[in-house]
């Protein structure tokens, strides 16, 4: 059996569909076929979710910016219609976050039922080759 190690990009780049999701998609379904095995780090699990905090941080930042300014000029206003037509903005922004939380989520389950989770303290990577 082949042993591949992959890391944090590989689950990135599959659930954002970035750089290297077609040759990530091909591995993933190498693996599913048993003719090689996938190994990642623990730590990856987390890092990937990191990741995607912080390619979404900007855009969590507009949105309480903007939430910030709905709530101050609508102080003001009686019309429930005015903030309902803003409103949307922030909203827009919290669905795209949660679909690509869900496509992590979902990436991630299928990678840990094919993959061997593995500790780096326990395995030695040098030059993009696994020894055990």
């Amino acid at each position: 059996m082949f042993y591949l190690f992959v890391e944090t990009n590989f689950l990135v780049n599959i659930s954002l569909k970035q750089e290297e999701h077609r040759s990530a998609y091909k591995l993933l379904q190498i693996a599913e076929q048993n003719k090689i095995k996938l190994c990642i780090p623990n730590f990856c699990i987390s890092e990937a979710y990191w990741a995607l905090a912080k390619k979404h941080e900007g855009q969590v930042k507009y949105r309480d910016k903007t939430n910030e300014f709905i709530n101050e000029t609508l102080r003001g206003s009686h019309s429930r219609r005015d903030f309902e037509k803003y409103n949307q903005i922030p909203t827009d922004i919290d669905r795209k976050i949660d679909k690509e939380v869900k496509m992590l989520d979902t990436n991630i389950v299928r990678v840990l039922s094919i993959c061997e989770l593995i500790n780096l303290n326990k395995t030695i990577h040098q030059k993009g080759i696994l020894y055990r």
